[in-house]
């Protein structure tokens, strides 16, 4: 604009010009100086320009594309809202200016203003793109950073605390509180909701998880008062953000005072610290299960390669070898290898089902069966009965119990059938593992996996049964 005036000695538009200039550096220091009415100093500027604009426009066409700076300038620091604001601003100083010109409206000057008008809705709408990209990217790498120093504190944190940041203790803690301050109390368990049902953090072989103390649980949590029924009880621990865990147990019948040994109890303190270690034990959680998948994809890529690789290099010493002893040896190091690939295909894919696509456990077990009968020589039978999806903490404890068990048969057991059977119901649900094998041996000092399916089970409130009998079946059944 000022280039034009200039050009033509138009005395009249170069003063326009600069008077234009002066408002926009005007106006852009007010939004550094001010930090509370950023949104009144751009409507102010964009009707001083407009209102300048439509005053001199008729004999002055030159200052009309000052109409686009407004909106493209608000466009990019405020985005729609701004933008909008400011269009409808302008459209109403030239509604007004129409008015005013009447019958003497000249067209071609309406064509000029609706022309540049329009040139300012699209670069409006060109800078509400820009300013949603940029945000958005600049929110994300603020999301990072933010993580990244919470993480950090966290983390320095966790150095500092004397129990860490594992819930178990914590955990264990409450369960102790209770068991020593309300009378009579001869079992206690902390749970914490997970999907429909409550799952134990800590637990006493004593205490019940039927549908009934389920049940109990619940009300619990949706009252800041104890819930008791008969010998049982069950108390909401509470935190300002609302409930964390259920504290429940077994009193002996004819206890007396346990309300309100429970109302009295001070346990504020020790609910905060279980809540945070939940919720470092959730983001440990998703740690872990993207750790599991790079370690799959690692053991897959790698490992498992190079093995399989050295078996091709063994057949191919074997087909050139004419020593009968030399042939049995590396047939026995071919099986020998053959027999690692397999139990690196099972790792694999125990590391990579934590993580697999939502679905039933019906549908996981098939998988399983699948794999089973694709890296083992096992005649694998399967029964699927599914009539109701289970929760997913209880799928997920029902599929590790199933792989330990299909483990057990296929490294220990050297059987040559196995039967996998699983039933749901909305009363319950059943799932066997059974084979044909040696049997139950005597466990390794360092074995843990018998212990770790009962522990499995007693979290979901199931029953485990374990028969020998001419071969292993396993058994989790919850009525």
């Amino acid at each position: 604009m000022l280039l034009p005036a200039l050009l033509n000695g138009d005395s009249e538009a170069l003063f326009a010009a600069v008077l234009l200039s002066l408002v926009w550096a005007t106006f852009f220091f007010a939004t550094l100086i001010t930090r509370f009415a950023r949104d009144l100093v751009l409507v102010l500027e964009a009707v001083t320009v407009a209102v300048i604009v439509l005053l001199v426009f008729t004999e002055h066409p030159t200052m009309l594309p000052a109409l686009v700076v407004s909106p493209l300038v608000v466009g990019l620091w405020k985005g729609a809202r701004g933008a909008v604001l400011v269009l409808a601003l302008e459209l109403g100083a030239i509604v007004l200016r129409a008015i005013q010109a009447g019958e003497d409206a000249d067209p071609d000057v309406a064509a000029a203003i609706t022309l540049w008008f329009t040139a300012g809705v699209g670069l409006a709408m060109i800078a509400i793109f820009v300013h949603r990209t940029s945000r958005a990217r600049d929110q994300t790498l603020h999301s990072y950073a933010e993580a990244r120093r919470l993480l950090t504190s966290v983390l320095d944190l966790s150095d500092e605390l004397s129990a860490g940041l594992d819930p178990v203790p914590m955990a264990e803690h409450l369960q102790g509180r209770a068991i020593d301050e309300i009378p009579g109390c001869i079992a206690a368990a902390v749970s914490v909701p997970v999907g429909d049902q409550f799952s134990p953090v800590v637990d006493s072989p004593a205490t019940d998880h039927s549908a009934a103390r389920q049940q109990q649980l619940r009300a619990a949590w949706e009252s800041k008062a104890p819930v008791l029924e008969g010998a049982h009880f069950a108390f909401a621990l509470r935190t300002d953000t609302g409930p964390v865990a259920v504290l429940h147990g077994i009193v002996r019948p004819g206890s007396s005072g346990v309300r309100q040994a429970l109302a009295s109890m001070e346990l504020a303190e020790a609910t905060v610290g279980l809540d945070s270690a939940l919720t470092f034990a959730r983001l440990r959680e998703r740690a872990t299960a993207d750790e599991r998948q790079r370690l799959a994809r690692e053991v897959h890529d790698g490992i498992a390669q190079e093995v399989a690789t050295l078996g091709y290099l063994v057949d191919a010493l074997a087909a050139r070898t004419s020593d009968p002893e030399q042939e049995q040896g590396l047939r026995s190091l071919r099986q020998s290898i053959s027999r690692v690939v397999g139990e690196i295909r099972r790792t694999v894919y125990d590391l990579r089902s934590e993580n697999a696509p939502p679905a039933t456990l019906g549908e996981q077990l098939q998988r399983l069966a699948a794999h089973l009968r694709a890296t083992t020589p096992l005649e694998v039978t399967m029964e699927i009965r599914e009539r109701v999806q289970l929760d997913d903490d209880v799928a997920h404890h029902l599929l590790r119990i199933a792989q330990e068990a299909t483990h057990n048969a296929v490294k220990h057991a050297r059987a040559s059938r196995l039967l996998l059977e699983f039933a749901s119901s909305p009363d319950g649900f059943f799932l066997q593992v059974s084979d044909d094998g040696v049997g139950l041996q005597e466990a390794a000092g360092d074995s843990q996996g018998m212990t770790i399916m009962a522990e499995r089970a007693r979290r979901i409130g199931a029953e485990l049964t374990v028969r020998n009998d001419g071969g292993v079946t396993i058994e989790v059944r919850k009525q």
